[in-house]
């Protein structure tokens, strides 16, 4: 838990917890501007609709452009392993691992185990609510 309780929303101060929140994410020798952008390329294994993805203007562009690209056939099975990837790659930077420090357990990120996208409900992402606490303080 932090010092405020549960977190409810990726905003203010726990806006770099979000997908959407901006820091290069390098996977597969590509850089994408945020943790969604590459989560949405990486759906495709076509080069092309990953590199218009990867220059989207804005994470929602991304999205929105992630809903379009052929999918790879093992994306379902495999979509915590790459958001995991994704993540990992995201807190490499130092200060986003020291900001993740304060997360101590799942409790922290609040209820969002129904939602799939702080878009669609208002909640947390439950990616990040399953993933994120398996990097606190590391």
């Amino acid at each position: 838990m932090t010092d405020d309780g549960p977190i409810t929303a990726f905003r203010d101060r726990y806006e770099f917890l979000s997908n959407y929140f901006p820091c290069p994410v390098t996977v597969d020798g590509e850089t994408y501007s945020t943790a969604e952008h590459a989560f949405q390329a990486l759906k495709t294994d076509d080069p092309a609709e990953r590199r218009r993805v990867r220059e989207a203007p804005a994470p929602y562009a991304a999205k929105r452009l992630g809903k379009k690209v052929t999918l790879r056939d093992e994306r379902d099975a495999r979509r915590f392993e790459v958001m995991e990837r994704v993540v990992r790659e995201k807190f490499r930077d130092p200060a986003l691992a020291a900001a993740l420090l304060w997360v101590q357990d799942a409790a922290s990120l609040g209820d969002a185990a129904h939602c799939h996208s702080s878009s669609e409900c208002g909640k947390l992402n439950v990616f990040n609510s399953i993933i994120i606490p398996r990097f606190a303080g590391f």
